[in-house]
């Protein structure tokens, strides 16, 4: 009895410690000679909206800010980023202004005033202008020292009001504040602390053209006159030294002497005779010098008109000589000697640079090749920013920046591509990873599932050996490519972007082109392992939305994907579909403007000859369309005729309806008839949807319980989860029954799950008292979304789990196995004769939550974690066994502890070593892609905001390949000596038998 005690209390000692292993995280590290090799972090700052170079040109940088709210300085000699900071995806920068050591900034609608130092980007001050409402426009100007702290001193205009702030530490001087409320103060054109004087203009309402001055004692903040009529009404005006100046509608230029405001005019056909004035696109460019002013007559002309006190004078003309339109800029070398500096595409490809001093009256030429540049590939010029310099030998040279249409920022110096950055990069909607081919003989098909049905184990054997024989005297036989200037086109790219990019094949899948559509238009494919853009197109007047790869794998590299996006060309809002090779970005067909316009649209699971799959669409008219558009492709669908379905709601909106496919006349009409409604009361919003991932791989129907019965999954490929916003409900109970109390007032959040095949609400909860934003996601019977409770003040994470109500027993593996194979095929129309049971619970979320998605692997063996796009732009690895809705609250059973369940607490843990972006930060992180990789232990990941990252993700560990530090000299030497003892022992063996023998 006494052994029988000890021995049962050492097993109590063994079962504890499993339960405690249990609730271990398990994660990997990351060492720092790891970062960077099995991911990239590919960092973005947005469309550059304004950009100055420092006024020392020993000091390489540029100062800038974006349209995606970010403010900070590039390195002129590479690009890098030097420093940047995001002011939030809601927080614009409306100006800023560089003087010597610190950088201002004024954002949020003019209400907040920033100090940046320029060398650092560390914050030195900030302040609050004390603007309540937004403004459109605001100003911010260094004026010098005025309060005499040796610190140049700021001013911002906003609304109907000028401030002052003290350059050393934020301390307001003064404020001026009109009397016209309606006044909205919109240009600082002049201030000087030794003059005393600042000028400001502005409007008479927001969006009106400019029609006041207002001239303010720079020490007093007062002005004797306030504000004072301009005498014209300009669109806008641009101030250069002690003149400002404004261009009307009248092919007249309106001069201002900063002095006294004293007016000249002068016919632009007086500032350059010979060329005829386009007053439709006349206009003054935004860069000006001390006295200079750049007037734009035409699309191809741009006159250089010099400034004095009452007239005009055209000092040099230039001219556009290509397609794509042309950018001027001015700037001024450090000893202030002004040039104006011309680009413009090249008639035969590439770009030209004109120069023209205004001190010598000299012009210099440089010319860039037709492979630095392409109007059809970026769409044309739309900026650009100069820096004159004096060379070493005393030439004149310049630095510029180029902006085109497509956000590609492009420095050029000395007839040369320093450097590109693409920033359309910062603007993707969407993404897809698509596999490189792996040509046979290789493991590629031994990992498909239908190869993998089709053979038995003896013969799946055979074949691996075969493979593996031919691998090793192809890697014993072929060399090693050290270069790549070595490297061979590959047999399906028929651009060539093969021989500058590592495209070579991967059989674990970890190499892929992740094809990416952005908001401005570009589609680019992104290489997996070094981030490096391989190829790009881009569509001006398309507003991408959704890509489909409808042939993601083939030995022979004939891929495809399709992209469907919303088309403004010829004025008309319509559809558009784009057909491309996605490792090359090679047009398949040429883009096609369709004369109708999709609401919805999803790849069905219809496989051609080809082994493509077809995308059906659905447009506002409710006829569906097929892409490809071919007969093959017509007859698959036409084939499911009342088996197809569609679903339509709009974010906002409290209504949902459902369509089915049906087709006539011989299947050459495709049509969609109105299948069911949802109707949600008219307080509730829907804020949130997530459909059911049908490419989702599920290898069990069931979970198997501690004491070996089993839970049978509810899967149903087509359920859709929605949340709603609303007011009702009461405010004691959490989560009840999703109707509403009359009367209540408290918001509630509630969650419905609808079958998109029949209509039917499979299940619906409320959160009372709780708000958005709300973030959904499911996998397999899983629905994970989190919240805001109002009542605690805290973010919360709901779990549901979905299993059927079935009374069949599963007492056997084998049982398990077939009920899996019959589980392939789900009906919805079958489930509704019973609802699921649902298993849910809530945690506690330390953050806040920005979006959800799910690992995923090849064959669905693997757990799968839960991505998390947190509050702060990191990416966490939520392992799946802490949102288990069964965790034990309280001792763990032995059933619990059989099953290996974490006790519930509720927190969820963030485990610095889950967080896959370690000690990067994916700045306004919006969404992910995954995808598996060959290796059924990893799946692979991109998160994109304004930055890119993208990494591998082992919810398992790598469980099917050996660690990087596996050792495998010991190995090595271990099989060498078990050989030779092998042979040794056997030798010995044969000569005592022979021995004995001869006895």
């Amino acid at each position: 009895h006494a052994l029988l005690r000890k021995m049962a209390c050492a097993l109590a000692w063994v079962m504890r410690s499993v339960v405690l292993l249990a609730t271990i995280v398990c994660v990997s590290s990351l060492y720092e000679d790891q970062v960077g090799v099995n991911d990239f972090h590919l960092a973005n700052i947005g469309d550059v909206n304004t950009a100055s170079f420092h006024a020392d040109t020993q000091r390489k940088r540029v100062y800038f800010s974006t349209g995606a709210n970010f403010v900070g300085a590039l390195d002129s000699r590479s690009g890098e980023i030097l420093w940047r900071h995001s002011l939030g995806a809601t927080e614009s920068v409306d100006a800023f202004a560089q003087e010597g050591r610190t950088l201002a900034t004024v954002s949020g609608g003019g209400r907040y005033l920033r100090v940046w130092t320029s060398a650092e980007g560390s914050l030195l001050w900030d302040a609050q202008t004390g603007e309540g409402a937004m403004q459109e426009v605001a100003d911010v100007k260094y004026v010098g020292d005025v309060d005499d702290d040796e610190h140049e001193d700021i001013a911002v205009a906003v609304g109907n009001s000028v401030i002052l702030f003290s350059g050393a530490k934020g301390k307001r001087l003064w404020r001026w504040q009109s009397d016209d409320s309606k006044l909205v103060l919109s240009k600082i054109v002049y201030a000087n602390a030794k003059a005393g004087s600042i000028k400001v203009v502005g409007m008479k309402g927001a969006g009106a053209s400019i029609d006041t001055v207002v001239d303010i004692a720079i020490k007093l903040g007062t002005s004797k006159k306030g504000a004072k009529p301009l005498g014209r009404s300009c669109p806008s005006i641009t101030s250069m030294g002690k003149y400002m100046a404004c261009l009307d509608s009248s092919k007249t230029l309106y001069t201002w002497s900063l002095d006294d405001l004293s007016q000249s005019s002068h016919s632009l056909d007086s500032l350059a005779p010979g060329i005829t004035v386009d007053s439709k696109v006349a206009r003054l460019d935004f860069a000006a010098g001390s006295d200079i002013v750049l007037v734009h007559l035409s699309a191809d002309a741009c006159v250089v008109v010099r400034v004095t006190q009452d007239k005009a004078q055209g000092e040099h003309t230039f001219k556009g000589i290509g397609a794509g339109g042309f950018v001027v800029a001015i700037g001024a070398d450090k000893n202030g000697d002004e040039s104006v500096v011309q680009v413009t595409p090249a008639k035969g490809g590439g770009l030209e640079l004109t120069m023209f001093s205004l001190k010598t009256k000299t012009t210099k030429r440089e010319t860039y090749a037709a492979s630095t540049w392409s109007a059809a590939e970026e769409g044309g010029l739309v900026a650009l920013w100069v820096q004159p310099y004096v060379r070493k030998e005393g030439s004149l040279g310049v630095r510029a920046m180029l902006k085109s249409k497509s956000l590609k920022l492009t420095f050029m110096q000395q007839e040369k591509i320093v450097w590109e950055r693409d920033e359309a990069l910062a603007y993707v909607q969407h993404a897809a990873l698509v596999d490189i081919p792996v040509p046979s003989p290789s493991h590629n098909e031994l990992m498909d599932d239908e190869h993998i049905r089709l053979m038995n184990p003896i013969a799946r054997l055979l074949k691996r050996t075969m493979t593996d024989a031919a691998d090793l005297i192809e890697f014993v036989t072929t060399p090693p490519k050290a270069t790549s200037s070595e490297r061979t086109q590959a047999s399906w790219d028929t651009v060539g972007v093969s021989l500058h990019h590592d495209l070579e094949p991967d059989r674990f899948g970890f190499k892929k082109v992740i094809v990416v559509i952005t908001s401005p238009g570009v589609v680019a494919g992104i290489h997996s392992g070094s981030g490096d853009v391989v190829w790009q197109r881009y569509y001006p007047d398309a507003r991408l939305e959704r890509v489909f790869v409808t042939h993601g794998t083939a030995t022979d590299g004939n891929l495809e994907c399709i992209i469907l996006a919303k088309s403004s060309a010829g004025g008309k809002d319509t559809s558009m579909v784009i057909y491309l090779q996605p490792l090359t970005g090679a047009e398949l067909q040429k883009a096609e403007i369709l004369p109708y316009t999709l609401v919805q649209a999803a790849m069905a699971p219809l496989v051609t000859k080809k082994n493509a799959q077809v995308v059906v669409g659905m447009d506002s008219e409710q006829r569906v369309h097929v892409f490809p558009d071919t007969e093959e492709s017509r007859h698959l669908v036409a084939g499911k005729s009342g088996k197809i379905f569609f679903y339509l709601t709009e974010i906002g909106s409290s209504v949902m309806k459902g369509y089915v496919l049906q087709a006539s006349k011989g299947g050459r009409e495709l049509v969609a008839e109105e299948a069911w409604t949802v109707a949600l009361p008219e307080s509730e919003a829907i804020t949130a949807l997530a459909p059911h991932n049908v490419q989702e791989t599920i290898r069990s129907a069931g979970r198997v319980l501690g004491n070996r019965a089993v839970l049978l999954k509810y899967v149903n490929a087509n359920n859709l989860a929605v949340a709603t916003e609303s007011v009702g409900g009461q405010a004691d109970s959490k989560e009840v029954s999703s109707a509403p109390t009359i009367g209540a007032k408290e918001p509630c959040v509630r969650i419905y799950l609808v079958d998109t095949v029949t209509g039917a609400i499979i299940h619906s909860v409320v959160h009372k008292d709780a708000k958005g934003p709300v973030n959904l996601v499911q996998t397999e019977n899983t629905l994970v979304y989190n919240y805001w409770n109002n009542k605690k003040l805290r973010h919360e994470i709901s779990v549901m789990e979905l299993y059927e109500n079935s009374k069949q027993e599963i007492l056997t593996a084998g049982q398990m196995m077939m009920y899996n194979d019959s589980k392939t095929m789900y009906s919805s129309h079958g489930m509704q004769m019973e609802k699921p049971r649902v298993l849910s619970q809530t945690y506690i979320m330390p953050v806040g939550v920005k979006k959800f998605d799910v690992t995923q692997s090849m064959h669905g063996i693997t757990t799968r974690n839960i991505l998390v796009a947190l509050a702060n732009d990191q990416v966490l690895s939520l392992d799946r066994k802490f949102l288990d809705p069964r965790r034990p609250v309280g001792k763990p059973s032995a059933d619990d502890m059989e099953e290996m369940l974490v006790p519930y607490t509720p927190f969820l843990p963030i485990v610095p070593t889950a967080v896959l972006s370690y000690n990067h930060t994916v700045q306004q992180l919006r969404g992910f892609a995954v995808a598996p990789a060959r290796l059924e232990s990893t799946s692979l990941m991109l998160a994109f905001g304004v930055d890119l990252f993208f990494t591998r993700v082992a919810p398992a560990k790598t469980f099917d390949c050996l660690g990087e530090d596996f050792n495998y000299t010991s190995l090595i030497l271990a099989v060498v000596a078990l050989a030779s003892l092998s042979w040794i022992a056997n030798w010995y063996a044969n000569k005592s038998d022979l021995d004995k023998a001869w006895k």
